[in-house]
């Protein structure tokens, strides 16, 4: 046996033997070679199959025996791909789903098949973003005696699953975010209509006593009232020609069934109460800011929007208790008005 085996090689007669117990493929390095030029190049392929090892069991010599890949099927097609697309437009993974050759003797006839699949990734930086999947499955049929070239079957379906996933890429390259070039941004107003608990910011809409509607809240200090102002964004991503569109909308709003007072108070308390919406207003303004100048990764572009949202929203709590120390609630007269000329100028600064 291991001199028929030595032959073969020495021969180079087919690219698949009969190996000890089995047959084994030979992927012959650098061989694939696409039909058409394709704008993607193979940068890692994985092996995700359920069961590792050989890829099926065939008829020799009337008897099932397993098929291998020689060398192993993850370095064996690795290496055999690598001759693939070199105009590096996108960077993408294959990983192996299934590859199972399946034979079925009858007599003295085989009856057999080949299922493929391979799932399509894009690597971004260090994230592997789905794609798509594509597989095929091939039947064949022949004699006990003649042979049957495992091998160009392998070989032939990687070269068409590999085609099939290239015109996919074509028809999806300006569609997909996995394949998109970058990340940009466009903002919505901020909306104007109330709802019963809610008040949206609007420099049109100062806040009005009638506002303030939860129950009074016992605390340190016994200050007169408290608005519970707040602010949020939401992102609604699309893909345009090649690029992440991400409609932001900025909302800044105070509660009304969270915000409370007194009886007696005057306008100079209200006043006090506005600047702290302002505050908010002023924070949500510094937020899209930052946004703005933020390159955005089409990979991972959500959670770094999260994490500069969460600075800004702790920067709120901390700019709003700051407020309250400094003019003791609106009783220091002095310290309310610099703080009032303080916010005013910065959110004409942003304008």
């Amino acid at each position: 046996m291991k001199k028929i085996a030595w032959i073969l090689v020495l021969w180079g007669l087919p690219l698949w033997a009969a190996g000890q117990g089995g047959v084994v493929v030979r992927l012959p390095e650098g061989g694939f070679r696409p039909a058409t030029p394709a704008g993607f190049q193979i940068v890692e392929v994985k092996d995700q199959r359920p069961r590792r090892g050989d890829i099926g069991q065939v008829a020799r010599q009337g008897q099932l025996v397993p098929i291998q890949v020689q060398g192993g099927l993850l370095p064996a097609l690795s290496a055999y791909l690598r001759g693939g697309p070199a105009r590096r437009q996108a960077a993408i993974v294959i990983s192996v789903r299934e590859l199972l050759f399946q034979d079925k003797i009858s007599g003295r006839q085989v009856q057999g098949s080949c299922r493929l699949s391979f799932d399509f990734s894009s690597r971004r930086g260090t994230v592997d973003m789905p794609l798509t999947t594509y597989g095929m499955t091939v039947n064949y049929a022949y004699t006990i005696g003649s042979s049957y070239d495992y091998q160009q079957t392998l070989e032939r379906m990687i070269q068409q699953v590999i085609g099939r996933f290239g015109q996919w890429m074509d028809r999806n390259r300006n569609q997909m975010e996995g394949l998109a070039a970058r990340v940009e941004l466009r903002f919505r107003p901020m909306p104007l209509a109330e709802t019963a608990d809610t008040v949206f910011y609007s420099v049109k809409r100062p806040v009005r006593w009638d506002d303030f509607r939860g129950p009074v809240r016992m605390g340190p200090g016994n200050y007169g009232a408290a608005i519970q102002t707040s602010f949020g964004y939401e992102a609604v991503p699309r893909v345009e020609n090649g690029v992440v569109v991400l409609d932001v909308l900025v909302k800044v709003y105070m509660l009304r069934e969270q915000s409370w007072k007194r009886p007696g108070l005057t306008a100079t308390h209200l006043a006090h109460e506005q600047l702290h919406f302002d505050i908010a207003y002023l924070i949500g303004e510094r937020f899209k800011k930052a946004l703005l100048a933020e390159e955005l990764p089409v990979e991972d572009y959500d959670s770094r929007m999260q994490y500069i949202f969460l600075d800004f929203y702790r920067e709120l709590h901390t700019l709003q208790k700051q407020y309250d120390a400094e003019t003791q609630h609106s009783l220091i007269a002095t310290e309310q008005a610099r703080w009032e000329r303080k916010i005013a100028e910065e959110l004409r600064a942003l304008r």
